[in-house]
């Protein structure tokens, strides 16, 4: 005699509805989703609202961070380190925080480009130093004629 086994669904990966009826897993997700965005959008209007620009911190600290953070391979910072760019940029432009994390992006370029050169080139340590510094008065060049040239306040 052969018995039948009941098969349940589990409520884990297919939820139900009210109605008893299975869900699928991704309008659970959506609706979860849309829950969880619906309690926190009051708070981040509420944190947006006592956002202070600090460009000092948001253009010059956090990048100098984030260089530090990936030259010692802890790239796990840099996600943080980015929100705070992005918290402490200047409230004019929402664009802004985004020239932070260019300006680490060179920082990094320009840290390692410097590592690689002495490395490979122990004995020209003067050349490779004035190449490492020709490649930062580059990019303040940039920095400065461009806003000289487009009256940009920030540099790009």
């Amino acid at each position: 005699m052969l018995q039948r086994r009941e098969t349940r669904m589990s409520t884990l990966t297919n939820p139900l509805n009210n109605a008893g009826a299975p869900v699928s897993a991704l309008r659970h997700l959506a609706a979860v989703v849309g829950r969880l965005s619906s309690l926190l959008r009051p708070l981040l209007a509420r944190a947006l609202t006592l956002r202070r620009g600090r460009p000092w911190l948001g253009l010059v600290v956090v990048p100098l961070a984030m260089v530090a953070a990936t030259v010692a391979l802890q790239l796990w910072w840099d996600v943080p380190l980015a929100v705070l760019a992005w918290w402490w940029a200047p409230a004019d432009d929402p664009w802004v925080w985004l020239l932070g994390v260019m300006e680490a992006c060179f920082g990094v370029q320009w840290a390692f480009i410097g590592a690689i050169c002495l490395a490979n080139f122990p004995t020209h340590r003067i050349l490779v130093g004035v190449i490492w510094i020709a490649y930062a008065g580059f990019i303040a060049a940039v920095g400065w004629t461009n806003r000289r040239r487009y009256s940009r306040k920030y540099g790009w």
